[in-house]
């Protein structure tokens, strides 16, 4: 794998080293405890501070003190949930990738009162698997997909965007929206053998863009090699404007201005493989993989911004997390750190 990071030195060609044996006093959150299921794959907080859990088996919400788990019997289209997103209006949206069992048009679903009702997609689009969520100005939604770009939704209307609109790909893995409320959109990488959608004539690798208001257009970010042939499996603004991606099977990358930088094994992380990136309000940046948590600060003894950048912690089963796949990431109003794994919650 070719490797680049522009203004990045290692000090004697020696990469840091994480904190060895870092403590921390997680409480584990299971099945037994009042969580849905045990399989987490995804972990927000509501604007109330109440913590919500997608998973397996339903989609659950925690507020410190008792739990409330919604199923089918509570309107949900199915059990099995991959994302969640609290809308501008304070709806508590979820999406359910590929759709549900004997349900194919259901994929998205939405909260209402306190009941769950689908939120049927317009025919031509049944088939698409429906990813993250982002809102965007005005209280709109944007739901990133697999071949057919991204569905904006306002005022029960739908809308596609997508490469005659100025995507380089209709295959969208990920969606941002940064601070500057402009969306960023991550491709799908190519994998050996396995074609992209029929739907997208675009880019053959990943790859990211970026939607420049002023312009009103989409604009290509010109990106490493890294992002060629690896998916982008998360994305998260950090606080000091930096975008963090985490990716399939290469690590993740910092990019900062017109600067990258890769972190990968050889830097400390557990696995090159990322599941999730969430950025604190300290300014570091937490990071789920396969093989455990990461946390990434910046040293103030290095000499450039680029170079201060490594992993500080690594978190596993050794020290205190139910299982090393972590699938989601979310740092809470109080600066607590919520990670869900394949075997429950970790706070």
């Amino acid at each position: 794998m070719s490797r680049m990071c522009i203004g990045l030195v290692l000090l004697l060609g020696v990469a840091p080293r994480a904190d060895a044996r870092p403590v921390m006093d997680w409480t584990v959150y299971q099945y037994k405890d009042g969580l849905a299921h045990n399989v987490v794959t995804s972990v927000v907080q509501a604007r109330d501070g109440s913590m919500w859990f997608a998973t397996r088996g339903g989609i659950s919400r925690y507020d410190g003190q008792s739990w409330r788990t919604y199923t089918e019997e509570n309107g949900l289209p199915g059990g099995s949930f991959s994302g969640l997103f609290e809308a501008e209006n304070g709806t508590m949206w979820a999406t359910g990738g590929f759709g549900f069992r004997g349900r194919p048009g259901n994929r998205i679903a939405r909260l209402a009162g306190d009941r769950w009702e689908p939120v049927m997609l317009p025919g031509d689009l049944e088939g698409v698997r429906v990813g993250p969520i982002v809102g965007v100005a005005g209280g709109g939604l944007c739901f990133a997909t697999a071949g057919m770009g991204i569905l904006h939704y306002a005022g029960d209307e739908w809308k596609t965007i997508d490469e005659e609109d100025g995507l380089a790909s209709n295959d969208v893995q990920c969606l941002l929206r940064s601070k500057d409320g402009a969306v960023w959109a991550a491709y799908a990488g190519r994998r050996p053998g396995v074609p992209f959608s029929a739907r997208s004539r675009g880019r053959r690798g990943g790859g990211m863009s970026r939607f420049d208001p002023a312009k009103n257009a989409w604009v290509e970010v010109a990106a490493p090699g890294e992002l060629a042939g690896g998916a982008v499996t998360a994305m998260a603004q950090a606080v000091d404007g930096a975008v963090w991606l985490g990716t399939e099977n290469r690590g993740v990358l910092r990019y900062h201005g017109a600067n990258w930088q890769v972190f990968d094994a050889r830097d400390g992380m557990p696995a090159d493989r990322v599941l999730s990136v969430a950025s604190a309000p300290d300014g570091s940046i937490w990071v789920g993989t396969v093989g455990g948590a990461v946390r990434f600060t910046a040293s103030e003894e290095a000499s450039t911004a680029e170079g201060r950048w490594r992993v500080r912690q690594v978190f596993t089963e050794e020290n205190g997390l139910p299982s090393n796949l972590v699938t989601s990431v979310c740092i809470s109003k109080d600066g607590a750190v919520w990670l869900g794994t394949a075997w429950g919650v970790a706070r």
